[in-house]
């Protein structure tokens, strides 16, 4: 309601009115809000005109959030259970907001990113390990944004729990009840311009309106309304959700070779879920770190049936400190334990006509002259990738020490020193830290990924 108590509706137009902030009230009123004008955005233009996104990490509200994700016009509502697919979500804005910087232009969809409770969102970025990296790529959208056609819409409790960088950034706030009767004298506002308590009353700064936002009093049937008017052909790509589990036999499908150079594929990655290679040219080796009960294993054993899918005419070998699931394994041109190495290596050694994959897990629980001899990588046709204890084979004397010359690893659970032995430094732990997660190491690239479950726990659920 504006001043003078005329019914008059109050329009907000992302692009040319710039960000907005919408802050105070309970949770409830604020998602409220923050629902309103998501229905409203897309509403006001049909899904080729705005592409709407959503991050909400607030408390669990699966039911609306899959409804607003029904919305022709939305890319996405990325919630706080999935931080790689909010990290997907900044990513892929400030990809875009880069292609029009470069080309000059705005040309394209109005871009409105909505981002309920920020303070919940970076609790939930710091608890995955990508805080740094998530509140930079929020801050560019949020400075830089509106330049190139991107809005961005943030709630909060409170102005303190907005990053002091980006306050100055929001044009346009929508103040909900404050409890701190003195917030208002800091943003000018003087007493008896107050709004009364009511569940949606708030007043606009700069400007100083006092308004009734709107509710939506039935979602489902609201949502349902722009679906049956909009083609969903026209709407923004979708960012999808993020697999629990990968299926190793579907990976596999990607594996290449071709003249002694193969391509891997380990997992998917976790920013883009594309396969994630494992890429070495012979001769070369790669490690598999981790500490116990971290998937070295299930790693090696992926890859050796990787291998095996494809008519590559490779060798392929299995050693380990005893009988396990990767030396049991079909098709394997030999397998031994290290009470067998010796007969191993004279066999092994007496031919190099043909080109050969040697995986030996258990690394840190071996030694002597025989990997030594593995490890130098005499032989031009010869890949050997080993699994073993980070603490142990980050040892400067350990025989896989000449294996990091090819600066190719899976790196499971890692800590942040755990590249070092490679001249790198991880900025993050693994996202979201459990069995199958980890980074792979390719040069100087590092890349978070999840990785591939034996094919026995596959479950084709998402989350």
């Amino acid at each position: 309601l504006p001043d003078d108590r005329a019914q008059r509706v109050r329009r907000w137009k992302p692009g040319s009115d710039g960000n907005m902030l919408v802050v105070g009230g309970s949770a409830a009123e604020r998602w409220s809000a923050m629902t309103t004008l998501f229905v409203a955005v897309t509403d006001a233009m049909p899904p080729a005109a705005v592409h709407a996104y959503m991050i909400d990490c607030a408390a669990n509200r699966a039911d609306d959030t899959k409804i607003l994700e029904s919305l022709p016009a939305c890319g996405a509502v990325a919630t706080g259970d999935d931080p790689d697919r909010i990290m997907r979500v900044l990513s892929g804005l400030v990809g875009e907001m880069e292609t029009r910087s470069s080309a000059d232009t705005t040309t394209g969809p109005t871009i409105v990113l909505f981002v309920n409770e920020v303070t919940a969102f970076l609790r939930t970025l710091e608890l995955a390990g990508d805080l740094e990296q998530g509140r930079d790529m929020l801050e560019r959208l949020v400075g830089k944004g509106p330049a190139h056609g991107i809005t961005t819409v943030m709630s909060s409790a409170g102005e303190h729990g907005v990053p002091t960088r980006l306050l100055g950034q929001f044009q346009q706030r929508v103040l909900l009840h404050l409890g701190d009767r003195s917030a208002y004298r800091a943003l000018d506002i003087d007493s008896a311009r107050v709004p009364v308590e009511v569940a949606g009353r708030a007043i606009t700064v700069p400007d100083l309106v006092e308004i009734q936002i709107a509710t939506i009093a039935d979602l489902p049937a609201a949502v349902a309304a722009r679906r049956e008017r909009d083609s969903e052909a026209d709407g923004p790509s979708k960012v999808l959700r993020t697999p629990t589990t990968v299926s190793a036999a579907e990976l596999g499908k990607a594996t290449e070779f071709d003249h002694g150079t193969w391509r891997i594929p380990v997992g998917l990655d976790v920013r883009t879920l594309e396969p994630t290679m494992l890429r070495l040219t012979a001769p070369a080796g790669g490690l598999v770190l981790g500490d116990s009960s971290t998937g070295k294993s299930t790693v090696l054993v992926n890859i050796a049936r990787c291998v095996s899918s494809i008519d590559s005419g490779v060798d392929v070998h299995a050693i380990a400190a005893t009988w396990s699931p990767l030396a049991l394994l079909p098709h394997l041109a030999s397998a031994t334990t290290l009470a067998g190495i010796d007969k191993w290596a004279t066999e092994f050694f007496d031919r190099t006509d043909r080109d050969r994959l040697v995986l030996i897990d258990d690394a840190d629980r071996l030694d002597g002259a025989v990997f030594e001899r593995l490890a130098a990588l005499e032989d031009p046709r010869l890949v050997v990738i080993v699994a073993g204890r980070t603490r142990v084979l980050e040892l400067p004397g350990h025989w896989t020490a000449p294996l990091r010359s090819s600066r190719a690893a899976v790196l499971l659970r890692p800590l942040a020193g755990d590249a070092a032995m490679f001249g790198l430094y991880l900025r993050t732990t693994s996202t979201l830290p459990g069995v199958g997660r980890g980074f792979v190491v390719d040069d100087d690239t590092i890349t978070p990924v999840l990785l591939a479950a034996p094919d026995d726990d596959h479950s084709g659920s998402t989350r």
